[in-house]
């Protein structure tokens, strides 16, 4: 099983979950970007998220 650790991008937005999957948004010169970090079963879509929110997915999916 792979471990995921809350692990910011240095430039950060938020993170937010959609379609099962926590996401996380970062600023780039060409603009937003974003990718998946793991899988957020039994989380409703969500636009924003707080970090405690995806520490608390993190350490679901590593347990």
């Amino acid at each position: 099983m792979e471990k995921y650790l809350l692990q910011k991008h240095p430039n950060h937005t938020h993170w937010w979950i959609k379609d099962g999957y926590l996401n996380e948004s970062y600023n780039t010169i060409r603009g937003v970007r974003y990718m998946a970090i793991c899988k957020a079963d039994g989380y409703e879509d969500d636009d924003f998220c707080s970090d405690k929110k995806a520490e608390i997915i993190i350490k679901q999916r590593n347990s």
